[in-house]
């Protein structure tokens, strides 16, 4: 079994205390410093240098840009025969005005999870130690 996506927050300490992860769907404690948060949540990574493809990802973007330019219409929480495969949270969808005001003539809802979801190895070559940037933030693995 393996994860698809999983967000969560890192709070960077601005004043050389631990940071800290908030992350509402794990069975650790909220706020978690980062040091427990990773030897906790990934506790066989060192492993995983003799088995590169299985190595976890990390999409790095700052609250400001995500903010800024995440949409999605929880489409990604729909069976194929309509119904939710969860129960959808209570608050509404994240969708930016702008991009709401450009979607208006059509209807196509609003959606952009999969740029920050789907991530490859540069030249998906399997490489275990990389980092690179793009539009939707920084993609590294350590």
């Amino acid at each position: 079994c393996s994860w698809d996506y999983h967000v969560l927050l890192l709070k960077v300490s601005q004043n050389n205390d631990k940071s800290e992860i908030l992350d509402i769907d794990s069975h650790l404690p909220y706020p978690c410093s980062l040091e427990a948060y990773v030897q906790n949540s990934f506790p066989s990574v060192h492993r995983i240098a003799t088995l590169p493809q299985y190595a976890p990802l990390f999409r790095v973007i700052s609250a400001e840009k995500f903010l800024h330019d995440f949409c999605s219409d929880r489409r990604h929480m729909f069976r194929e025969d309509g119904s939710w495969s969860a129960k959808p949270p209570t608050y509404g969808c994240i969708q930016q005005q702008q991009q709401l005001k450009e979607s208006s003539s059509s209807n196509e809802g609003i959606f952009n999870l999969d740029s920050y979801r789907i991530m490859h190895t540069p030249n998906n070559d399997n490489s275990s130690d990389f980092s690179f940037e793009s539009a939707f933030g920084q993609v590294l693995t350590r």
